[in-house]
């Protein structure tokens, strides 16, 4: 045991041995760890890997045929008698034709249309307009007529399918050439449907 004097320096302590350092026992156990971490995941990838391959050494399985004989039949089979099936007399039902629309009143139903569209007369060409498209009419004028409008109608419907007659519609809005369709329903009283105006 070593005496330190008041006042004055310890003396070295000579009887213990030096402290050793354990550094490097640490970096060789780390090293080994990671050693082992590694392999274990090289190890698990190879495994995931191989089972996602298909193994190509097996042969595919040969298809599967039927060795055994058709059957034989041992007794003629004799077709059953159909039944009879009795008809009935349908009576047809008396079927009430509708008028038909002379082409003339749609073709003057849209010629008229026109003429009032060309006079700026919104009010005229919307009270020719069928009874569910009324209201749009306006709103169809005011999106689609261009003033001054030089508009004219086919004489005749260029299609049509059931109760609808389709005209075809040209002229001049605002000095532009101008282009497009007028749709009359033809069942019934004729009536403006609708109608699209562009201008080239």
């Amino acid at each position: 045991m070593s005496y330190q004097p008041p006042g004055g320096m310890a003396a070295p302590d000579y009887g213990r041995p030096p402290r050793k350092s354990r550094a490097g026992l640490f970096i060789v156990l780390m090293l080994l760890l990671l050693i082992v971490v590694l392999g274990t995941g090289a190890w698990v990838a190879t495994k995931v890997v191989s089972s996602i391959k298909p193994d190509n050494s097996t042969p595919p399985p040969a298809p599967i045929t039927s060795v055994a004989p058709p059957p034989k039949l041992t007794a003629s089979v004799k077709p059953k008698p159909s039944a009879t099936v009795k008809t009935v007399p349908v009576k047809p039902l008396p079927i009430t034709p509708r008028p038909a629309i002379p082409p003339s009143d749609s073709a003057q139903l849209a010629a008229r249309f026109v003429t009032l569209l060309n006079a700026n007369d919104a009010k005229g060409a919307t009270a020719l307009g069928c009874v569910d498209t009324k209201q749009a009419i306006p709103t169809l004028i005011e999106q689609f007529v261009r003033r001054p409008a030089s508009l004219t109608v086919s004489k005749a419907q260029v299609s049509g399918a059931g109760a609808i007659a389709v005209f075809s519609l040209g002229g001049t809005m605002k000095g532009a050439t101008a282009g497009g369709v007028l749709v009359v329903e033809v069942a019934g009283q004729p009536c403006v449907k609708s109608f699209v105006l562009r201008t080239v």
